[in-house]
């Protein structure tokens, strides 16, 4: 049953018309926050199969170059809690991935190098 629609049913009561905001408001949140992660869901599935393809079709004389910034480095402390670690100033880093095949064409090798940045 869809929860917006039973939230609006005549048989659900609510104590004041500021729940019923707040519920439908949190439904619609929600929502849109499902159907962001279901998208981005997709698209991992998406890259991890074309890379694989890349991969797999690679001859000796290419590379395959993946190029992306990290999360920021935060060498203070084990456990912190989520509002100490968002919004923190830290150092930034940029990782490479190369991948390449042997002559043969048998064996990947994967190199990593990393770049941080203050």
């Amino acid at each position: 049953m869809d929860i917006q629609l039973a939230l609006s049913s005549s048989d659900v009561h609510f104590s004041d018309r500021d729940r019923r905001e707040e519920l439908n408001y949190d439904v619609e949140s929600a929502q849109s926050k499902l159907e962001e992660w279901k998208a981005h869901i997709v698209r991992a599935v998406h890259q991890d199969v074309a890379k694989s393809f890349v991969v797999d079709h690679l001859s000796a004389s290419q590379v395959l170059l993946i190029m992306d910034w990290a999360m920021k480095f935060l060498p203070i402390s084990f456990r912190e809690t989520q509002r100490d670690w968002f919004g923190k100033k830290g150092k930034s880093w940029h990782v490479t991935v190369a991948i390449t095949k042997d002559e043969t064409g048998s064996e990947v090798e994967v190199l990593v190098s990393y770049y941080l940045l203050e």
